[in-house]
Formats: C-alpha cells, sequence, structure tokens
C-alpha cells in the first residue's frame, strides 16, 4: 500500500510541476492566456505566488496563437487554422459554449494583434491588397461583418493609443525570424501618428531592431537590442520623446511581448514573465500545465515519407540514407534493413560511404 501511495503521490507532483514553452502570451489582471501544444491555455495566477494550474481551453488539430483578451477580460480573440486559413476568432468565456466563432473569410493569413480601445473591434494585420507590398491593418467587429481598413499604408506589428486617435506600428513585420543584432534593411522602426490626419513618423532611429509597441497612458512600451544586441524591454515617453530601458537580460532575448492594464506578460528564455507596470519589476511565473502530453506519446511513424539526404555504396548494390534522424543501411533491390545509428534524441545526417564500402561516416549533433 506504500508503494502504491508514493507512486500516486510522484505522478500526482510530476503532473502538476512547473512547465515551460508556453508562448504568445496574453495578460489582463490576473489572468493569462497562452498557446501550449498548440492549443490556447487558460490560467489564474495567485498574485501572493505568482503560480496557477492552467486549463486547456481550446483542442483541435489546427494551431491557435496570438490570443488577446477583451479590456474586461471576458472574451479572446486568436488566430486559428481550423479551416486550412488563418483567421480571427472569438471566444466568449462567460458561456458554457464556449465554441470559437470565425470573424473573417480571407484566404490570406490574418494575424490578431489586440483589441480597439472600444472594446467592439479587433485589430488585425493581413497582406490581402495586390500586389503584396507588406501587411495592412484592419478591425473587425466581434459580432461580425467586414472587416474595414485602418488609414495607414502598410503595418505589420501596431497598437492604437487609449482614447484611439493615435498608432504606433512597425512598417515591417519580422518578429518571427531568429536573426540576432540585425541591422539591415529589414530593420524596425516605431512610426508614430494620427489616423485622421495620416502624419505618421519615426520616432525611434536606432539601426537595428525596435518591435513589439504596447501604447498604455503616455507610454510607448517596446523590445530593443539597442543596448547590447539583446532584446530587452524599454518605454518611450510621448510627451517628452524619452527612451528608458526597463530590463537588462544579456543573454536571451524577450520575445511576444503583450500588454494588459497591469502587466506586461513575455517570454524570457522558455518560460513566461510577468513586467509590473506600476513598480517595475519582473516576475517569474510558475505555470503548471496537467497535459496529457499526446504531442509527445510514443506512435509508429512511416519512416519513408521523412527521408533525407542518401548515398549509394561503391558497388551500387546498398543506399545509405537519413530517415528522421537516423542512418538506414537499405539494399538496393532484395535484402536486411539495418539501422547503422539507432541513437534516440540524436540526430545523424549526410552520410557517405568509404571507398572501399566498409565504412559509413556521417554528421551527429551528439
Amino acid at each position: 500500500m506504500k508503494r502504491i501511495l508514493v507512486v500516486f503521490f510522484a505522478l500526482l507532483t510530476f503532473s502538476f510541476a512547473e512547465s515551460h514553452l508556453m508562448r504568445f502570451a496574453d495578460v489582463q489582471g490576473n489572468k493569462i492566456v497562452f498557446t501550449f501544444e498548440n492549443d490556447l491555455w487558460l490560467v489564474e495566477i495567485d498574485e501572493q505566488s505568482f503560480k496557477g494550474v492552467a486549463q486547456r481551453i481550446t483542442r483541435s488539430n489546427g494551431i491557435e496563437r496570438f490570443a488577446k483578451f477583451s479590456s474586461d477580460g471576458s472574451k479572446i480573440a486568436f488566430t486559428a487554422n481550423y479551416e486550412g486559413n488563418n483567421d480571427v476568432y472569438l471566444m466568449d468565456l462567460n458561456r458554457v459554449d464556449r465554441t470559437p466563432i470565425r470573424l473573417t473569410y480571407h484566404p490570406h493569413s490574418d494575424l490578431v494583434l489586440d483589441w480597439m480601445p472600444d472594446g467592439e473591434h479587433i485589430l488585425f494585420r493581413a497582406a490581402r491588397e495586390y500586389p503584396f507590398r507588406g501587411h495592412k491593418l484592419y478591425k473587425v467587429a466581434a459580432t461580425g461583418g467586414f472587416p474595414e481598413k485602418l488609414s495607414v499604408d502598410r503595418a505589420g506589428l501596431a497598437s492604437v493609443s487609449p482614447d484611439g486617435k493615435q498608432l504606433a506600428y512597425n512598417r515591417i513585420s519580422r518578429e518571427f525570424r531568429t536573426w540576432k543584432r540585425h541591422q539591415g534593411g529589414t530593420a524596425q522602426d516605431i512610426w508614430v501618428g494620427s489616423l485622421d490626419k495620416m502624419n505618421y513618423k519615426p520616432v525611434t532611429t536606432f539601426p537595428g531592431t525596435d518591435n513589439f509597441p504596447m501604447w498604455y497612458n503616455d507610454y510607448i512600451y517596446f523590445v530593443s537590442d539597442r543596448s547590447d544586441g539583446t532584446l530587452n524591454l524599454y518605454k518611450f515617453h510621448v510627451p517628452s520623446a524619452k527612451i528608458t530601458r526597463l530590463t537588462h537580460y544579456n543573454d536571451y532575448d524577450i520575445k511576444y511581448p503583450s500588454i494588459g492594464d497591469r502587466y506586461i506578460v513575455y517570454q524570457y528564455a522558455e518560460t513566461l514573465y510577468l513586467f509590473d507596470l506600476e513598480n517595475e519589476q519582473t516576475i517569474k511565473l510558475n505555470i503548471s500545465v496537467p497535459t496529457d502530453r499526446s504531442m509527445a506519446r510514443l506512435k509508429p511513424i512511416d519512416g519513408s515519407k521523412y527521408t533525407g539526404s542518401f548515398a549509394l555504396s561503391p558497388d551500387g548494390n546498398r543506399v545509405v540514407m537519413e530517415m528522421r534522424g537516423e542512418v538506414i543501411n537499405l539494399p538496393a533491390e532484395k535484402g536486411p534493413v539495418y539501422n547503422l545509428t539507432n541513437t534516440s534524441g540524436i540526430r545523424e545526417k549526410g552520410a557517405i560511404w568509404s571507398p572501399d564500402g566498409n565504412n559509413v561516416v556521417y554528421l551527429s549533433d551528439k
């Protein structure tokens, strides 16, 4: 009996241990929504311990990402590809039936950016117009209907001022790239201007990356690698144009920040953090994700659909081929098949034969 209880306790502890690799998060109050295992999860954080246990709120073969809370936290807008295309969807958390409602129907990919300050429309970007010279901004009503284009010629990431009159945005979309310290032609600046007057101009001139503008009161929070080549959080004071550094990471970049009413949530390394807007302190979150780990469950795979480089033996009777990270020795016609590496968790590729056919040389990330 003791053994059974110990095993049960160990499994329970493992299931509710701190989880990682949560992405594309948003925050409102003490609620956080994020993407994990390509689904959306919702968690209420204890603001004393900053811990919480998440619950899965979507489960599908599609991918949900860039979820954004409405200002009262009752609804979530997000991008999903349920029907083969990336469109804007809406979920009402107050309803027993939380079936996502589709809001956009266009063959181009729509990416949710935020809610408009009126709380009735969702801001998203898309490259719907031919020729496809960059993204444009649109808003769609939470109740559905035809999207309306905003008065800016091109924009990627964007944020509207609290009064709904001003726009802060990046003209270039490069946030999914993994380049470090990029200062080329696709480096991002933050532009600001009036939606009515369309008098947009850059407010940052750093040759590197300034992206993810987030308007909050008189400040535009953003991410930049201007200090030491690592993406950190900064704030731009709109009346004075003063820029202040807020975080001081020198190894991993801040990724995919999103602003709420009291916090900014962001990904640092493999973990989510909060930035308290009042006291300007960073807080590491301890979120447990009780998942069935279905994505990691062992299952048979048809290796022939996942082949890579190959090389014929000197006599032409056999071939070595990369297959799902293993080096496989196959006959040209009939004969035995050998897995030469058989190393789970290690990738091998680029195998070639020695001239005498007695050895095989390959690359490994061991």
